[in-house]
């Protein structure tokens, strides 16, 4: 099988370009051949070539002919159909809220994928594809990349912010200072604070809590830290064997993330630190996150998409390719919508919490 990735940038450890680099390796690994289109090829982009895979901001410059696009973002996505004439695609979205990722419509999307459920709600009731297209694959974490700890320190004695998004503006400023009045140091990683980290799995067992979401949540999981959900857009809980069900539907990310990060609040959560539950949870992260049971699930969708496109199955879409103006125009209203959403938030908090 050949498959192309469409990814709208490479330039550093975060998100969808971390999912690309273990998927392509992975695949690559299982003897499929891999490439990657990306509007951007900064410095992340070498961590997917060192493996011999072709990374380009050329589609002219892809080996082969996709027999699959698995696509993030719209605007590649959308090149790549378009550049791909005869080629079906699954399109994978994972964010709820991302004007880059905008659920493109054609008529060779054979599946769409969700992330999470909230992200579900996204394709489904706001850009209103059809139930029976969109299905939701849950993150994984690569274990062979976040190995556990050896060791849990009965009280807490490191603790982490893990974000790309962490900064001395933000919600970062509310968790140091919670750590201060407990008497935990502190540490941040993350493009914002000026240092990201490509293997970040070694250095999380360092730390007691870490204070993340979504798949960085997991990753801290599967080390057997305490976890708190936690970034720009609010403050969850402590993950406990209690909603770690709940938290993962939603891929312990900005759904569950109601409260304001205030340092009484976090000191609240701090409290609950407790290792018999975090060894619980490390195992069940690992079990039900399985990154090869994920790559399987991942290529039969590969294979039912191919399958349906060759006997003749199309979506109700109509071809579309990509506009700069109306896409523009539609990042407008998703970002003006976003920004509404979180001035409701914020006074619901205000109102809640003072």
């Amino acid at each position: 099988m050949k498959i192309l990735f469409t990814n709208n940038v490479l330039n550093f450890a975060a998100g969808t370009q971390v999912i690309v680099r273990d998927l392509a390796i992975a695949l690559q690994k299982r003897g499929m051949e891999v490439a990657v289109f990306t509007l951007h090829a900064g410095p992340f982009a070498e961590e997917i070539r060192k493996h011999g895979i072709t990374v380009s901001e050329h589609l002219s410059e892809i080996p082969f002919v996709p027999d699959i696009i698995h696509a993030h973002h719209y605007r590649p996505a959308l090149e790549a159909m378009e550049f791909f004439s005869d080629t079906p695609a699954i399109s994978f979205i994972h964010d709820r809220l991302a004007p880059i990722d905008i659920p493109p419509r054609h008529r060779r999307i054979m599946q769409y994928l969700a992330s999470d459920y909230n992200v579900y709600d996204r394709i489904v009731k706001d850009a209103a594809i059809p139930a029976q297209y969109v299905s939701v694959l849950l993150n994984w974490v690569d274990t062979s990349r976040f190995p556990v700890r050896d060791t849990w320190n009965e009280h807490p004695q490191r603790a982490l912010v893990f974000s790309n998004y962490a900064s001395e503006d933000n919600f970062f400023a509310a968790i140091r200072k919670a750590c201060e009045k407990t008497g935990i140091p502190l540490d941040v990683i993350g493009k914002q604070m000026g240092n990201p980290v490509s293997e970040p799995g070694p250095l999380l067992c360092k730390y007691d809590i870490v204070f993340a979401k979504a798949k960085a949540a997991m990753e801290a999981l599967a080390t057997g830290a305490v976890v708190i959900a936690c970034d720009k857009f609010g403050l969850g809980e402590m993950v406990t064997t209690q909603n770690y069900a709940h938290y993962r539907q939603f891929n312990f990310g900005m759904k569950i993330l109601n409260r304001p990060v205030k340092p009484s609040i976090v000191m609240e959560e701090i409290r609950k630190y407790n290792t018999e539950k975090s060894k619980m949870l490390a195992e069940a992260i690992r079990r039900d996150a399985d990154f090869e049971r994920y790559v399987d699930t991942l290529t039969d969708y590969y294979s039912e998409a191919i399958r349906r496109y060759h006997e003749g199955f199309q979506t109700y879409h109509k071809s579309v390719f990509f506009n700069p103006l109306s896409y523009w125009v539609r990042r407008k209203l998703i970002s003006r919508k976003r920004e509404l959403q979180k001035q409701v938030r914020r006074l619901k908090r205000h109102l809640r919490y003072g």
